[in-house]
């Protein structure tokens, strides 16, 4: 459900486009998604490693050490996703018309909403791997598939106001929401870290 919960998510909306707009706006959107594919190949690998440690540090109760895994990959891998696609955002639309030529010029903005979309995630990376190792995974199935639910309706609303925009805002919105106030404060809750300190650890 995970797994099928994140395809939904990140790859339903050029077939909401496909059917609310035109194939034109199907490719204008790929453009940024595709960037987004990239950068999310290279920063989202960490948790996939330490996932392993995790799940021996719940078996054994280490809290403390769990609670370390937690804070210093996120610390690892949030900086990078943030250097990576602000790097990437802040030259889209020289990178786009350099990479893809002219006419793309609508796929900026969009290319910019996906990388911060590509942020939420990194940050998100650690929480959600931690959870499915303390054996908290049915919850993050829930959240997960609440969250491809919001995506595709936000996308469904958005997209007959705003365009390519649209479905990239129905993106972000629900993964901001769902990582802020859902899954990293569960997951510092796990790890007996107040959300502020683990905020403040993180982010700090």
């Amino acid at each position: 459900i995970i797994d099928w919960s994140s395809r939904l998510n990140y790859t339903v909306d050029t077939f909401t486009i496909g059917i609310f707009l035109n194939t034109t706006a199907v490719g204008i959107y790929s453009v940024g998604l595709r960037l987004s594919e990239a950068l999310l190949r290279m920063t989202n690998q960490l948790q996939v490693f330490l996932f392993p440690a995790i799940v021996h540090r719940a078996v054994e109760g280490r809290i403390e050490d769990q609670r370390e895994l937690l804070l210093r990959g996120t610390r690892s891998q949030l900086p990078i996703a943030m250097a990576l696609c602000g790097s990437v955002a802040a030259v889209a639309d020289v990178l786009i018309r350099t990479w893809i030529g002219t006419g793309f010029e609508e796929g900026v903005l969009t290319a910019q909403l996906l990388c911060a979309v590509v942020i939420l995630r990194a940050w998100m990376a650690m929480p959600g791997t931690l959870l499915k190792g303390c054996g908290r995974h049915v919850f993050l199935a829930k959240v997960s598939a609440v969250t491809a639910v919001a995506n595709v309706l936000l996308s469904v609303v958005l997209v007959n106001v705003l365009g390519i925009v649209g479905v990239a805002l129905g993106t972000l919105f629900p993964a901001a929401t769902i990582a802020a106030f859902v899954i990293f404060p569960v997951a510092c809750r796990e790890v007996e870290l107040s959300v502020f300190e683990g905020y403040r650890q993180v982010g700090w």
